[in-house]
């Protein structure tokens, strides 16, 4: 591990003066001292104790989680370190690896659940924003996107419900309120990403949903045998995030999910989606 190898503490180059912290941004600055080996020691058990708290709960993939981000993080809450810049490089090295931005988030706050307490805002924005910038410098079209939910803008989602006036089949929006006035910003990433989250796993990736509004998420669907089950299962995974999850004090509780019959004219679907924003 490479905290390991610094401990957060000023340590002597070849020559045997000192340098900085290695995790500090001025190496003829920093604020630390001490023996290195205390501070070894106390990430190391964040680290392993965030780790399997993780893993246990909402990480998708064990072997994905070590990384040198989540180290340098560690060592950071430990050291006292600015926990700003590691948590940027945090939020960019999981979006880099794949990890949705509400999983990102929700590890972040496993991470200070460790410590007995919650991220403050600010860490919570550093890790949107370095998720984010990641997204915004990848090779995909970022205007049919929505950072914060992962899933496709209004815009696109208007274009595939003109689309279906093309074909036979039936179609209708399948549309989740989990909307509360007056949250921060971060809250507001957290909501989004989590229910992004839950809609991207019932229906896949790439399928047509949007953002539409704060808290306000809209599916195309195909009203086929399938459409109650995956009725049902958006309930499953939205609902509990209401009432037993951290994420209660950012969502409307029960939520609402239920279903929007498409007009009779291609015309008027511009006129529908503005209705459901309110």
């Amino acid at each position: 591990m490479n905290i390991s190898a610094s401990g957060g503490r000023p340590r002597a180059d070849a020559g045997g003066a000192a340098t900085g912290c290695a995790r500090c941004p001025r190496r003829d600055a920093c604020p630390h001292a001490g023996p290195a080996g205390t501070d070894v020691a106390e990430a190391l058990v964040l680290l392993q104790t965030w780790h399997d708290l993780s893993v246990g709960t909402s990480w998708r993939n064990a072997g994905d989680w070590p990384h040198p981000a989540a180290e340098a993080f560690a060592e950071a809450l430990v050291t006292g370190c600015d926990p700003l810049p590691r948590a940027a490089r945090l939020g960019s090295a999981r979006a880099v690896q794949g990890v949705g931005i509400g999983e990102t988030l929700e590890d972040l706050a496993h991470a200070y659940a460790v410590l007995g307490t919650t991220p403050p805002p600010d860490v919570t924005r550093a890790a949107a924003e370095g998720w984010v910038e990641v997204l915004e410098t990848a090779a995909v079209q970022p205007v049919l996107v929505d950072p914060l939910s992962g899933l496709f803008t209004l815009e696109y989602l208007r274009a595939r419900v003109r689309e279906t006036y093309l074909q036979p089949e039936p179609w209708a929006l399948l549309v989740v309120d989990v909307g509360l006035t007056g949250l921060r910003a971060p809250e507001r990433f957290e909501r989004a990403a989590a229910v992004g989250d839950s809609l991207t796993a019932v229906f896949g990736a790439g399928h047509p949903m949007a953002n539409v509004d704060d808290g306000l998420f809209v599916v195309l669907v195909r009203r086929d045998e399938q459409l109650g089950d995956r009725i049902d299962e958006v309930r499953r995974r939205v609902v509990p995030f209401t009432s037993e999850s951290r994420q209660a004090r950012v969502m409307r509780n029960p939520a609402r999910v239920w279903i929007e019959q498409l007009p009779g004219a291609v015309m008027d679907v511009p006129d529908l989606l503005s209705s459901l924003r309110g």
